[in-house]
């Protein structure tokens, strides 16, 4: 519902209104400028998140947008702080927040790093089917599952921790809203069929030394 609300004041209808808003204040509508320049870069991060077009390769013009999404944000951040004229709370005022700043960035990079990385071992990423709930779930699993109440476990912890989750833990919940999985645990070793082969072969080697 949050990230719905956020698209709903972010996106390509939002921009059409302001624009047209601009336009009917006429001389006053300068004051939107700034405005209606921030939602002409969300509206363009919602639509390439939320499209189901493929990418198939690496010089997709996607991710050059993306990438100039990135460096127009970081650019406005940078201005902003240089500007000896502005006190500390009035620029704290005139830029996003460190976390938002810190997150954009964050989903704008890890994906591009996802799909420079992804297309040397897939066909194509699809940027509308990408999200975050499979390291979520391994956030889960390290907070609750060993680590009880202890959301900042150290080095050791989470060495150990992350350890059984590869080893033995499923990646995929079922408790989604994309519904279950028949798709197999990660990395999980059937422990009781390795035994069982391991078996076969012992007794197939002792018939053949009595032979």
């Amino acid at each position: 519902m949050r990230n719905h609300l956020a698209e709903q004041v972010l996106d390509a209808d939002m921009l059409h209104a302001l624009k047209v808003y601009r336009k009917n204040l006429g001389e006053k509508g300068t004051v939107l400028n700034g405005l209606v320049e921030l939602i002409e870069q969300t509206s363009q991060l919602i639509h390439i998140f939320r499209d189901i077009r493929p990418i198939k390769d690496k010089s997709d013009e996607r991710l050059r947008q993306l990438e100039s999404i990135d460096t127009w944000f970081t650019d406005w951040e940078s201005t902003i702080q240089q500007d000896n004229s502005m006190s500390k709370k009035e620029m704290s005022g005139c830029i996003l927040s460190a976390q938002c700043h810190e997150d954009i960035h964050i989903s704008i990079r890890g994906f591009i790093s996802l799909c420079k990385m992804g297309l040397d071992v897939t066909s194509v990423i699809t940027p509308g089917l990408i999200n975050s709930d499979v390291i979520e779930n391994v956030f889960c699993q390290q907070r609750s599952t060993y680590n009880g109440t202890n959301a900042n476990p150290n080095v050791v912890q989470y060495k150990k921790t992350i350890n059984s989750i590869t080893v033995g833990q499923t990646t995929i919940s079922h408790k989604s809203n994309a519904g279950k999985s028949t798709a197999s645990v990660p990395f999980l070793v059937d422990m009781k069929a390795k035994t069982k082969r391991k078996k076969t072969i012992n007794d197939s080697n002792k018939k053949h030394q009595s032979h």
